[in-house]
Parts: C-alpha cells; structure tokens; sequence
C-alpha cells in the first residue's frame, strides 16, 4: 500500500533516497552496457552483443523493481511534487538524485537510439545489397540501371552500387 507522505517523516525520505539511489547505480550500469554495445556495434563484435544482452536484461529488471519499490512507497505521486513538500534539508539529497537519474536516464536513451539507429541503418545495407546481387526489383526512391529513379525521373546512368541509393 502506498505512504501519501503528506507529513513527511525522515524514515519515509531517507527509503526513497535508497530506492532512488539504488536506481540511479542500475541505470550507470545501463549506461555503461549501452557504451559497451555501441563500441560492438561499431566492432562488428557479435560475441560482445551476445553477452551483453542477458547483462542488460538483468539490469532492465532490477531498475523496474526499483521502481515498483519506489511506487509502493509514494504511489503515482510525481517525484517533483514530493519534493517541494520537503524540509529544505531532506529535499536537496532527493532533488539532487532525481536530477542526476534524470540526466542519466536521458544519456541512456540517447545511446539507445544511437545503437538502434545504427542497427537500422546496417539492415537497410544489408537489404540493398542483396537486392543488388538478386537482381530483385528496386523500390521508390533508388536508381534503376534501365530507367534512373525509380519514381520515374529522368535516366541517370549507374556507375556503382553506391548510386542505387538516394
């Protein structure tokens, strides 16, 4: 059940500054992993990427538990709300984590979509390629050796596989 901590008692705020520092240690850990799979990426380490993922599973979990935990403690009330009820002295340790998780959580989902840009942008190479090498039809917006873009634009002679792609 969660504790409306509407007279907050210092029991009640230093849990939440551990719920919030234990998070804010599961998304470093995260971010650290993320880091880790970019520089795979980039390596073509498929190896890395294999044991990377269970290592970011476990983290994703713990960081929920984290947040159930955090929930049964302040329930849907938003942090910031909280904290503006605060004594001065108890309120600075919690706006102070919840910023820095707030940072972190914002690096973490600039990584990821990084990575995940990245691993798009590899597929769609790939795609092309065997396109290329089938000889399979080309979709809107690449360069046809008979008849230029494909849209139906003037005929642009092809010079490489490079060309295909607009």
């Amino acid at each position: 059940m969660p504790v409306t901590l509407t007279t907050t008692t210092s029991e009640h705020s230093t849990r939440l500054q551990s719920i919030l520092e234990n998070q804010l240690y599961a998304v470093e850990l995260l971010l650290d992993i993320a880091r880790q799979k970019r520089d795979a990426l980039l390596a073509r380490d498929r190896a890395a990427l294999e044991r990377l993922i269970p290592l970011e599973r476990a983290h994703l979990q713990r960081v929920r538990e984290y947040e159930e935990e955090r929930f049964a403690c302040v329930g849907e009330e938003r942090l910031s709300a909280l904290i503006d009820r605060l004594p001065p002295e108890e309120a600075e340790g919690l706006s102070r984590t919840s910023t820095r998780l707030l940072s972190l959580l914002q690096r973490l989902d600039d990584i990821n979509q990084q990575n995940a840009g990245m691993i798009v942008h590899s597929i769609a190479h790939v795609r092309t390629l065997i396109r290329a090498v089938t000889g399979e039809s080309h979709d809107a917006g690449t360069y046809s050796p008979t008849q230029g873009i494909a849209d139906g634009a003037a005929h642009a002679p092809v010079r490489s596989l490079v060309e295909w792609r607009v």
